[in-house]
């Protein structure tokens, strides 16, 4: 029989070597085995193959023969095409095709799986897979042996495992776990080396969550692959028994790199699907995941026009305020469900000095805070709320189109006339109950969380490097911590998605949460923020006292909203005074809000370095999907090394294997858009394709004085490309730079784009 194999690959030279060098490399690949589960015979069918090699090529007269041979065969091999057996193209038989088109070698049967191993050294694992699956489907004379099936078994398994991650490398994530997951059902099927059938099952579980991310990232009219996406998250869920849970997923995620993989992940689904999944989640319980919830429950209540679901959020809000310092979500609640007083009442409690400074300071002339709050508000829940659903992004959030909803002021009326009716003061002691309005928090009471060392649900979605290990002294079980804050004078705007110190204990154990997150000078202002407090243990915190509320009632989420037609003589009109007081406060705030420095906080999954994938170790990050730097306002240090990481990413799928040259438009800008796409289909049609690493380091960060739309970048960047042709790595067109590079930014569409790029040094 024959394969697709010379003498010259055998070995692993090039067809101009020396004696020297030739006899090396013969030395060289005898002393190279291949992996301990192969038979003997399949060892010395390698070990002839290379025997036979060397003895051709070492002889002088041979040597000349076989070449004279060589020589007149074409050199390109394409693994896709060849090997079938019976080609719907060309109608070639195999053994035309190779006679016609490339070297081989004419071989014993029983030295097929030395050809194949010698195959699978060269990464010609397509090929492999393809021959090892039609030999295995071909019963032959010399497949007597058990030894010798179970070699082909091995080789083409090992095949699908190094082409996964060979995919995964490239990025090409749904596409590896395909090829891990053929290989493992050859080994399931076969029942043979259970050792093998482990390794890849930790590769797979290691590739999950990019190819939760990949899938998710997919337009919403992909719904069957966003559906997998999701139910791969769902199963990583259920093994780590939760968000924040201590269950085993063989991911090599940590608890910390869970929670930023959780909250990377958000901004690819909407308010729907966040809805769904947290919903369930909270019910476990989770404290992240009933934090993710009330967040959820906003920004359903507010976008879709439904004050109901953010009576929910408040009313969780309200459970967890006599623990934590929530007040200024309650106020933004208060607000939104058209109870002024409370909402005032709520922000004077709150302990946000500095977010209080900015409130009382955008409401000078006012008889209250109310201008303030409207404006922080609206503010927080454009930065805070939208910006973390794929559905609102891009949405604008205006309270003023929120109060003239005549359904919203409706239901504002009914809430206010049965808060009249049915008021009831809150228990000054905050105790969670089987009979508690929420069910979640029900269950939260049925565990008996007490304030030990637990992680910190803000902390965790913070940008800041901190430690969460601060014990609390007192035993006594109370509520789970869950919304304490942390603030920090390095970050005002960013650092709203900061979440200070929490402490609960699970009944599984202790989880302290460490967090490393960054966080640059140039991402200050007097947005929100109070001092940063030490996390070394201190005194148990002293509570305010709160003077008794009135207790709003609950109405079941799942009630229809109807318009209210009130037969009641009076009708409380507070609501309406509301619409018209925030009307009057917009409009005195919209001059303050152009003044103020917009941010949008990136999302703690998206910091640092795009991940290297690691083959032998556990991954510590996961790599942005489709990571797109969305900023509204000056461009920070951090998010210009986003912009570059965004563009060097872009480039390396647009000259990659796939060719996806649109993926350019969204981070370049004309003229260097046009150029780098041609580029990118000048590449495709040459069958051409890069394999890129990059590293940034960031140099400096320009804005333009005249025109704030406009930047300019220095970073040094480290690019190594391999030029692959037909398939084949070709050195001589491969390079490893090492460069300094200016960039020119511009700001469309509230985005920062690439305009232009000029190499300013070639270090």
């Amino acid at each position: 029989m024959r394969i697709p194999l010379d003498y010259y690959r055998i070995l692993g030279i090039p067809i101009q070597v020396t004696d020297e060098q030739l006899r090396q490399a013969y030395q060289d690949r005898s002393l190279q085995l291949p992996r301990r589960e192969y038979s003997q015979g399949a060892i010395t069918a390698r070990k002839q193959l290379l025997d036979e090699a060397y003895e051709i090529l070492s002889d002088p007269d041979k040597k000349k023969e076989y070449n004279a041979q060589f020589l007149e065969k074409t050199y390109t091999i394409d693994s896709e095409s060849q090997l079938d057996p019976h080609s719907p193209q060309t109608g070639e038989t195999q053994e035309s095709f190779l006679d016609n088109h490339t070297p081989w070698l004419d071989i014993r049967p029983e030295q097929l799986i030395g050809g194949l191993l010698i195959l699978q050294e060269l990464g010609e694992y397509e090929l492999v897979i393809r021959q090892g699956k039609a030999c295995l489907r071909t019963p032959h004379e010399y497949q007597s042996s058990l030894s010798f099936r179970e070699d082909i078994v091995l080789t083409v398994a090992l095949a699908y495992l190094e082409l996964s991650r060979e995919q995964w490398q490239q990025r090409e994530y749904e596409i590896a776990a395909d090829s891990g997951n053929k290989g493992l059902e050859l080994l399931r099927k076969e029942e043979l080396f259970f050792n093998l059938q482990q390794e890849i099952e930790i590769d797979l579980f290691k590739l999950r969550p990019y190819c939760i991310l990949e899938l998710l990232a997919l337009p919403l009219t992909s719904t069957q692959k966003r559906k997998k996406g999701l139910q791969l998250l769902q199963q990583m869920l259920e093994q780590r028994h939760g968000i924040d849970g201590k269950g085993e997923d063989y991911s090599g995620l940590n608890l910390d790199d869970f929670l930023r993989f959780i909250q990377q992940l958000r901004i690819h689904l909407t308010v729907e699907e966040q809805h769904h999944l947290f919903e369930g989640e909270a019910q476990r319980p989770s404290a992240v995941a009933s934090y993710l919830r009330v967040y959820t429950q906003i920004a359903q209540g507010f976008a879709h026009k439904e004050p109901i679901y953010i009576l929910a959020a408040l009313t969780t809000l309200q459970q967890l305020g006599k623990r934590q310092d929530v007040f200024l979500e309650q106020a933004i609640c208060y607000l939104l469900l058209g109870q002024t007083e409370k909402a005032i009442f709520a922000l004077e409690q709150s302990h946000e000095r500095e977010t209080l400074e900015f409130i009382k300071e955008h409401s000078q002339g006012a008889p209250d805070l109310l201008p303030g709050l409207c404006l922080y508000g609206e503010r927080w829940l454009q930065t805070e709320v939208f910006s973390h659903f794929r559905d609102l992004m891009k949405e604008q959030a205006s309270l003023k189109k929120y109060f003239a909803d005549e359904e919203v002021q409706n239901y504002l009326e009914e809430l206010s006339f049965e808060n009249q009716s049915d008021t009831q003061p809150v228990e000054t002691d905050f105790e969670l109950s089987s009979e508690s309005s929420s069910p979640v928090l029900a269950q939260y009471a049925q565990v008996g969380w007490t304030r030990e060392t637990t992680p910190s649900v803000r902390e965790s979605f913070s940008h800041r490097s901190q430690t969460a290990t601060e014990v609390y002294g007192s035993p006594q079980p109370t509520t789970a911590s869950l919304f304490q804050r942390q603030s920090s004078s390095s970050s005002k705007i960013n650092q709203k998605r900061g979440y200070g110190e929490t402490f609960r204990e699970y009944t599984q154990g202790n989880v302290a949460l460490n967090a490393d997150y960054e966080e640059t000078p140039s991402s200050r202002s007097s947005y929100r923020r109070r001092r940063s407090k030490s996390l070394t243990p201190v005194e148990p915190v002293i509570e305010p006292v709160i003077e008794p509320q009135e207790q709003l009632s609950v109405i079941p989420p799942s009630a229809p909203r109807k318009p209210v037609k009130s037969k009641r003589k009076t009708v409380n009109k507070r609501p309406l005074m509301l619409a018209i007081l925030v009307l009057f406060s917009l409009g005195m705030g919209a001059l303050l809000l152009k003044l103020l420095p917009n941010s949008r906080v990136s999302l703690a999954g998206l910091e640092g370095e795009y991940l290297a994938i690691g083959l032998h170790h556990s991954p510590l990050d996961i790599p942005p999907a489709d990571a797109h730097v969305i900023i509204a306002g000056p461009l920070t240090e951090q998010n210009a090394k986003l912009v570059l990481q965004e563009w060097l990413y872009s480039k390396s799928i647009a000259f990659g294997k796939k060719h996806q040259i649109e993926r350019l438009q969204q981070v370049l800008a004309d003229p260097m858009l046009s150029l780098w796409e041609n580029r990118a289909r000048s590449m495709q049609k040459s069958r051409s394709y890069y394999q890129y690493d990059h590293q940034v380091d960031l140099r400096s960060v320009n804005l333009n004085e005249q025109n704030p739309d406009q930047a300019v970048v220095e970073a040094q960047v480290k690019e190594t490309a391999k030029f692959y042709q037909n398939g084949k790595l070709n050195q001589a067109r491969s390079y490893d730079d090492n460069l300094l590079i200016r960039y020119e930014l511009i700001r469309q569409e509230n985005k920062w784009k690439i305009q232009e790029s000029k190499i300013v040094n070639n270090g």
